[in-house]
């Protein structure tokens, strides 16, 4: 072979392996139909999600200490729960396809991606203020999906896609709280005392379980600090104690203000004993019992943290299950 000749397959072999790392490269950082538009979120790393959607007031929830809470909303605990299930969609969003590089003003505005027109923005930061992402979502196409455009990628790009789901964001904030009270198991349930219109005592025993099941999942439709002028005054003359066979017991105490009615919630630990000793003689039955108070207290402290410094208020019909006329059941 000439010198020429290996000068010329050198050149071409040299071209065609640009070619190849550059379409390896490409399609190693870019994203393809069916890729998720959202990698390498850390959610241990997240301290603040902010979600602002078109007309609405803006989602705000902040990591304090081990919660997270709706910062722009008295600062009520945020369900983990309906948190995880936000982290977990987000990651989750496909893209169908590209639609732009590097969209322009105008396009931004076509696609809803702009300001005025976006369906909603979502921003997760870091402990740090580190935006860890930034997320805008636009207009739907054909019910296809919605055109997406994430800030911050690794490629350095801006582009537009257009996602394979309709995404959903919730823009109201209840959404975002746990609006559940209690949930107790009926086989839980030790015994319940009432003191209702002035009558107290034990319910009847063939009666507790039926009586508790009619609000065992107690909900609220808003909530308010102490303090606040809509429930000051309040006087919260009607109890139920439920005690559970943890020695665990929930305290409801409700108060009546006109056609409205409002409810505090505490959990207790009255029976527990202030000291636990085991030995190495106890028997499985003895030691499953004191786990199961060890559990209770942790179980009472959480509770509490979350759902005693509030003043919920119910639904009539939440109400009358809970008010039952004592004649009926004492």
């Amino acid at each position: 072979m000439t010198l020429k000749k290996l000068t010329l397959l050198t050149i071409s072999l040299f071209v065609v392996s640009i070619i190849v790392y550059s379409v390896e490269n490409k399609r190693g950082t870019d994203l393809v139909a069916d890729a998720e538009l959202v990698k390498g979120l850390d959610v241990s790393a997240i301290y603040r999600v902010e979600i602002k959607t078109k007309g609405e007031q803006s989602i705000n929830i902040v990591r304090e200490d081990n919660l997270f809470i709706l910062k722009d909303h008295k600062g009520h605990p945020a369900s983990m729960e309906r948190l995880n299930d936000l982290i977990y969609n987000l990651a989750n969003i496909q893209v169908r396809e590209k639609v732009e590089d590097s969209p322009s003003e105008h396009d931004l505005k076509n696609y809803g991606l702009d300001t005025d027109g976006r369906v909603a923005l979502v921003q997760i930061y870091g402990q740090k203020g580190e935006k860890l992402l930034g997320l805008t979502v636009g207009k739907s196409y054909k019910n296809f999906g919605n055109y997406v455009q994430k800030e911050g990628t690794k490629e350095g790009t801006n582009a537009v896609y257009l996602s394979r789901e309709i995404i959903h964001l919730s823009p109201t904030h209840k959404d975002y709280i746990e609006t559940r009270l209690l949930q107790i198991p009926n086989e839980d349930i030790a015994k319940v005392e009432i003191h209702i219109n002035g009558k107290k005592g034990a319910v009847k025993k063939e009666k507790a379980q039926e009586y508790f099941t009619t609000f065992n999942v107690v909900a609220f439709d808003d909530y308010f600090r102490p303090n606040e002028q809509d429930v000051l005054g309040l006087n919260f003359s009607d109890e139920i104690k439920v005690f559970l066979k943890n020695k665990l017991t929930y305290r409801l105490s409700l108060a009546k203000s006109g056609t409205q009615a409002f409810l505090k919630v505490h959990a207790l630990l009255d029976e527990m004993p202030e000291q636990v000793e085991i030995s190495k003689t106890d028997s499985p039955e003895k030691l499953k019992e004191i786990e199961g108070m060890a559990r209770a207290q942790g179980e009472a402290q959480r509770f509490n943290l979350l759902k005693a410094p509030w003043i919920y208020r119910i639904d009539e019909n939440t109400t009358k299950k809970i008010l039952k006329d004592p004649r009926e059941i004492l």
